[in-house]
């Protein structure tokens, strides 16, 4: 069988997918209640884990449709099934991929950015973290400008709320170790810029407080996006 999908999103994209729409299609044969619980877990991990600006809007929806015409004479897949694993590997990869495109499509983005939260105590609070540094304005506009700053992350981190001791923070910037211990690790800042020229940043912060993690994607902040929404009535 094939998965396919498409979405439309680019700017006030967060909470929960917020100004997206998406259909997600496959002509797998999957019994209705077994889709709707695949694409309900997968959007949770995906679509709902992109911010371009924290704003919201009405328009969130996300689709999924089977036709079953890959196999119609075939018993519907159920939830348990190995071929239902399958299916949601595949659902999760197109997912992820346009969640991810989004955020590098953001309004005025100059490149996608990854925020990477572990050793937090929940997953409720790895989600608070990671979302705290992803929204930063600050964080956001020192990727634009290509400054490895990462007191800034350690400023969003340590603002939202989540338990976690300063001493027990580590924060890597596009791979480079820039924190251990809640302390500063001195790095190249000649190849800190050669990394910045990639088209995805990646920041990783570990709280060390538990055993929680997640992923969460967003864009950079740059003129062009308040271009876009200054002028937006002109």
């Amino acid at each position: 069988y094939t998965v396919g999908g498409m979405c439309k999103g680019s700017g006030m994209i967060m909470p929960n997918m917020a100004t997206m729409i998406a259909v997600i299609t496959t002509d797998a044969h999957v019994e209705p209640a077994a889709l709707h619980a695949l694409l309900l877990s997968t959007v949770k991990q995906t679509f709902n884990k992109v911010t371009v600006d924290s704003d919201t809007s009405t328009n969130d929806t996300c689709i999924m449709l089977a036709s079953g015409a890959a196999a119609a004479d075939a018993e519907p897949i159920v939830e348990g099934s190995d071929a239902f694993d399958e299916l949601a590997f595949a659902v999760h990869e197109v997912c992820e991929s346009l969640a991810r495109n989004i955020a590098a499509d953001g309004e005025g983005a100059s490149k996608l950015v990854t925020v990477n939260v572990t050793g937090a105590v929940n997953d409720e609070e790895a989600d608070i973290a990671a979302r705290a540094v992803a929204n930063s304005p600050l964080v956001k506009t020192c990727i634009a400008g290509h400054d490895c700053n990462w007191g800034r992350v350690a400023m969003a981190l340590g603002k939202c709320g989540v338990k976690f001791n300063q001493e027990d923070v580590s924060i890597d910037m596009m791979g480079m170790p820039v924190c251990r211990d809640g302390l500063t690790v001195p790095f190249d800042e000649d190849e800190a810029l050669r990394r910045f020229e990639a088209p995805e940043i990646v920041i990783s912060a570990d709280l060390g407080a538990g055993d929680a993690a997640t992923t969460v994607w967003t864009c950079d902040l740059t003129h062009e996006y308040i271009s876009i929404n200054g002028d937006y009535r002109s």
